[in-house]
């Protein structure tokens, strides 16, 4: 579960930035511009929302606890680490 709540935070980050960026090639005016931000930035608020939640729900109190990581929250977090591309 851990591994899995980790992709999608790396996804939609990865989403994020592709979305704050829009490329012109699809582009044919200022304002299909103005309306492919505004679509976008809609999107990119959520999931900003989703990351602020996993980050305070899931990984800060994860990072902050004093007890011991288990086995499966070790191999997420390896798995992770050692992935070169999750998207």
């Amino acid at each position: 579960m851990l591994r899995e709540e980790l992709e999608n935070y790396i996804k939609r980050t990865a989403d994020i930035r592709y979305l704050s960026a829009p490329g012109f090639d699809e582009i044919d005016s200022p304002g299909e511009y103005s309306k492919v931000l505004y679509h976008n930035f809609e999107k990119i608020g959520e999931y900003a929302s989703e990351n602020r939640k996993f980050l305070n729900e899931i990984l800060y109190p994860l990072c902050q606890s004093q007890e011991l990581l288990s086995d499966e929250e070790i191999q997420a977090l390896e798995a992770i680490q050692n992935k070169e591309k999750v998207v």
